[in-house]
Parts: C-alpha cells; structure tokens; sequence
C-alpha cells in the first residue's frame, strides 16, 4: 500500500469554490534521444456545482480533452528555472461525486488526471494528482488533493473507449460540445460498490 503524498498546487480560495493550478509531471523522449520531464499546467475550479478544467465546464464521468496549455520544460537536471511555453495536449480527467451520507446534503467531489500526449508526442506519467473537494449544497467546506500511483488510480481501472471527448475552444476558435460515446458513470458506480464489497 502506497502512503499517499501532499501534492503541490497553488490554491485560491472563493466564496462558492476553488480554483488551483495543478501541475502534472510527465516523461517523454526529448530531440536528442534523452529522456526529459516536463510538466503540463492545468487549471481546476469548482465553481457554483460544476467542475471546470482550463474554464471549460466537464460532466460526471471520464472526459478526453485536447485543449492548450502552459508546459514547464527543464533545460537541465541543474537549471534553477523552467522554460515556459505552450502546447496541445491530451488528457484524460475523472469527475466523480461520492455521497457522503444518504440523509445529509454532503458531498465529495472526486478529480484525477492523466496527460496522454504533449504535441502530438506520446508521454509517460507515473503518478495521479487527485483533488477532493468536499461540498454541502454548493459551498466548498474544504478540500485536499494527494498524489497516487497511476495504475492505483480508479480513472487507470476506467477503459479509454467508455472516453467523453472534448476539444477546447482555444484550439478551434469555436466552442465545441462534449458528446459521449458511451456513459462511464455505471463503470465507477460499478468500481466504488467493487471497494465497498472488498472493503
């Protein structure tokens, strides 16, 4: 069993939300050959009852998004600073809402991401940075995030082809909807009754 890490995100509190950058560190095959790591930079607000990645509003379920965003790329294993830029990038984002109790109004909303490729280029990411956001009604009580091994997370144990795919309007210019394939939310109801059985 793996202990769970505190993950490193800058927070902003809201009145009726949060919004955090959080930063994903992934490897992939640089021009030279060498392996590098990079880490993609993503925006995750709970705002009002909804879950938003980038401003871009996500259902409940497993979505595939191909959006642009800030990549932090590290000359050297001994430069003090990132190089910034953009790129496109595919990633796959777990929303999921727990009922915390049958007769109360709690709840706990559950985020995982997963980058797939950065321009095009496959990538390789080890650890998932999950983010719960504990709500009554549709206020933020409080909230934490952790980093856990990727294969140990429930978005890894979701198949891609049950995926929502999404493309961001700052790649188009035109904002596009969502459209299911198929439904994931019998896949987590599914998994979450699995632990509840195990447990």
């Amino acid at each position: 069993i793996h202990a769970r890490q505190p993950g490193f995100s800058a927070v902003r509190l809201m009145y009726l939300g949060i919004s955090l950058n959080s930063s994903i560190k992934v490897n992939m095959l640089g021009g030279n050959g060498n392996i590098q790591e990079e880490q993609v930079v993503l925006n995750i607000s709970y705002i009002n009852d909804q879950v938003y990645v980038n401003d871009f509003p996500l259902r409940s379920g497993v979505s595939r998004l191909k959006c642009q965003t800030l990549i932090l790329r590290s000359e050297n294993s001994d430069s003090l600073s990132d190089e910034q830029q953009l790129g496109i990038v595919n990633v796959r984002i777990m929303v999921h809402e727990w009922p915390m109790a049958s007769s109360s109004n709690l709840r706990l909303i559950v985020v995982q991401e997963e980058v797939t490729e950065i321009d095009g280029i496959q990538v390789q990411q080890d650890e998932v940075t999950e983010i719960d956001v504990l709500v009554k009604d549709v206020q933020v009580l409080r909230h934490t995030n952790y980093t856990i091994p990727l294969k140990e997370s429930m978005l890894y144990s979701i198949p891609t082809d049950n995926d929502v795919l999404c493309i961001l309007p700052n790649i188009h210019g035109d904002k596009e909807n969502c459209k299911p394939i198929y439904n994931t939310a019998s896949n987590l109801n599914y998994i979450h009754n699995k632990q509840l059985v195990e447990a």
